[in-house]
């Protein structure tokens, strides 16, 4: 049976099962299970219930959380850790529109869900740069390479760690300590 899971994955999944007796709640994204999420999430937007209200109340604080960006901002990073199909982004990604550079950074432990998420954003942002990250950053640091394109000068860096991406965790107290 072929294994949609990294080395380390594997290694993490079995450790779980052996001494927790549990999967950690973060693989069912991993292989088809993404497909279930999105279909939730799709029903969830499509009724207005709790994936929408979430999103309009991101919407509604945008102007707050990007109060920073000046007449001197040239770019912007959209860091989008547990990315998902993308759709919570879609609005952040257009009240950004007049930035001349917008990267949006998707981090996922689901090539799936990456998949999903470019799928998105190219078809509602076709403006903005679009990189994927295959990433378990329950697991460690943010990559060297996504730091390196934070410290681009004139640029403004925006973590967003939306959805039911926290409750996913073994270790919230870690990711947040990564994070910061």
């Amino acid at each position: 049976m072929k294994s949609n899971l990294t080395k380390n994955q594997e290694l993490e999944l079995l450790s779980a099962l052996d001494s927790r007796a549990e999967s950690p709640l973060k693989f069912t994204y991993v292989g088809t299970g993404y497909r279930d999420w999105i279909d939730i999430a799709q029903k969830s937007r499509k009724e207005r219930s709790i994936q929408y209200e979430e999103d309009l109340l991101k919407t509604e604080f945008l102007p707050f959380i990007f109060r920073e960006i000046d007449s001197q901002t040239k770019s912007v990073n959209i860091i989008d850790l547990g990315c998902g199909d993308g759709v919570p982004m879609v609005s952040v990604l257009n009240y950004l529109k007049d930035i001349p550079t917008v990267r949006y950074i998707a981090t996922d432990i689901s090539q799936n869900m990456l998949t999903e998420a470019e799928k998105t954003i190219k078809s509602k942002s076709p403006q903005v740069k679009i990189i994927q990250k295959l990433s378990d950053f329950e697991k460690g640091e943010i990559p060297e390479d996504i730091l390196q394109l934070t410290k681009a000068p004139n640029t403004r860096n925006y973590s967003f760690l939306l959805g039911n991406t926290l409750g996913n965790f073994d270790n919230i107290e870690k990711v947040l300590s990564n994070l910061k």
